[in-house]
């Protein structure tokens, strides 16, 4: 019975990855196509013809990943407006995470990519001083810290930049291709919300930007590992680093990607996080990775103003952390509603497209930042943000404490100031009739300030007993 049962199992997982092969390669090749008709670069359009070629001629694995990767770029250029993402969407063409991720694996070049959620030895701290992870080994295990798993790797719930003005920094040794994708994610956001600026303040050393706090953009992360991955919104903490935004290459490296994880140090959180979300999706917990339930928790300050929208580029994938293949994500009927009601469409509209910002996710980033639709985006005050009156916009509570801390130590250190200007006759002792040499007196103004009295000992009452200073530290 065993045995059977483990035939079967393994006839079920070749017939689900026999489809989804030809999905991934439909999809792939409408892509090219739409990149190929619509792209003005001769050498874009001649790497579309040959991606085109080897989906046709069953020659994927022997495609190198460049060429996949300048399809998958041009398109995220080309679908400049949420109205063209909806095209290319109704073409088929809009790749999600889950896609990129089985490509990636299976082509020249691709060898290096590793499993994206795993991060290397040595990732501390995110930006508020908080453990990345605990007892997993991925900083995506961290609450404060958003995945792009779709790899395998909200209106926003996270703090909006001040003004504004997201400071950043490449790290010296980012890859060429994770820059060109960062650039690309950058100025796609700028051309849809003008207000929201991107300022460059230069790598200083490593995981150091000129400016704090600051996005220290990496890939294969020197410290803090591999995958697609980005602290969520603006540092609040008083002393904590530049935050970290990691685009493995490759993988991660293209603009849909680099988009979602700009958004998330934006301060936008995942789609599916939303506290409304169980209404349009189930979350398959039991297919899920061990500790990365958090990139699946609800965050109670998502924003549920707007539909749920499924085709937004914030959302997961289907297999997002699947731990055994199969779905942690399906959509139920009610979430098409957005865009369908005809049944026979919903597998044109499949979740974790990294092509291009929705509608929704443009409303949802310029109200985070305040920018005002009749201006066209191009002015913004995050005081008239979601979050404006949130708790989110307050010191991080990290930092409170330590500052509690300092206070402390303040109030220690005035003690034992004091306890040092007693002189060194502070051991304990008792006055004798005839001493009056201690105790605390008002004297003469001082040389140095004569509007300003010294206090001086001054003599004890009979029977008094002087107690030793005791600085307050040695009761800590």
């Amino acid at each position: 019975e065993t045995a059977i049962s483990g035939a079967v199992d393994c006839q079920l997982q070749q017939e689900d990855e026999d489809r989804r092969s030809q999905r991934v390669l439909a999809g792939l090749n409408a892509a090219a196509q739409f990149v190929r008709d619509r792209t003005e670069d001769e050498r874009i359009r001649k790497a579309a013809e040959h991606v085109k070629w080897s989906v046709n001629n069953g020659f994927l694995e022997e495609e190198v990943y460049q060429n996949v990767r300048l399809v998958l770029e041009e398109e995220a250029k080309l679908v400049s407006s949420p109205d063209a993402l909806v095209e290319a969407v109704g073409q088929g063409a809009a790749l999600t995470a889950d896609d990129v991720d089985w490509l990636t694996r299976r082509m020249k070049g691709g060898d290096v990519f590793s499993d994206l959620e795993d991060a290397e030895a040595g990732a501390a701290h995110g930006p508020n001083g908080e453990p990345y992870y605990g007892a997993s080994s991925s900083p995506c295990a961290a609450d404060k810290v958003g995945c792009d798993a779709g790899s395998d790797s909200s209106f926003g719930t996270g703090t909006p930049w001040t003004d504004a003005k997201v400071k950043f920094c490449f790290d010296n040794e980012l890859a060429p291709s994770s820059r060109e994708a960062l650039q690309c994610a950058m100025d796609k956001i700028s051309k849809f919300v003008p207000g929201i600026v991107f300022v460059n303040v230069q790598y200083t050393g490593v995981d150091a930007c000129g400016a704090l706090p600051a996005v220290y953009m990496q890939s294969n992360g020197r410290r803090s590992g591999n995958g697609c991955w980005a602290d969520i919104g603006m540092s609040t903490s008083m002393f904590g680093g530049n935050q970290k935004l990691n685009l493995q290459a490759p993988g991660c490296d293209n603009c849909g990607t680099a988009t979602h994880e700009i958004l998330h140090a934006l301060g936008m959180a995942h789609e599916q996080q939303r506290p409304d979300r169980d209404d349009f999706v189930s979350i398959i917990w039991n297919n899920i990775k061990p500790g990365m339930d958090t990139q699946f928790a609800i965050r109670s300050q998502a924003d549920t103003q707007r539909p749920y929208d499924i085709m937004s580029i914030m959302h997961y994938a289907s297999r997002s952390f699947s731990s055994n293949g199969r779905d942690t994500l399906v959509v139920k009927p009610k979430g098409y509603e957005l865009y369908t009601s005809d049944p026979a469409r919903f597998p044109k509209y499949r979740i974790g497209q990294r092509v291009g910002m929705s509608t929704q996710d443009v409303s949802q980033l310029a109200d985070l930042y305040g920018c005002s639709r009749s201006s066209q985006y191009q002015t913004c005050d995050i005081a008239r943000g979601y979050l404006a009156t949130r708790l989110d916009q307050e010191v991080d509570p990290g930092s409170i404490a330590l500052i509690g801390v300092l206070v402390i130590v303040a109030i220690c250190c005035g003690g034992l100031c004091v306890c040092f200007a007693r002189g060194s006759e502070s051991s304990s002792r008792t006055y004798k009739e005839g001493d009056s040499s201690r105790g605390v007196t008002a004297t003469p103004p001082s040389a140095t300030d004569p509007e300003e009295p010294m206090l001086q000992p001054g003599p004890l009452q009979p029977g008094q007993e002087e107690k030793p200073c005791v600085p307050c530290c040695t009761l800590l």
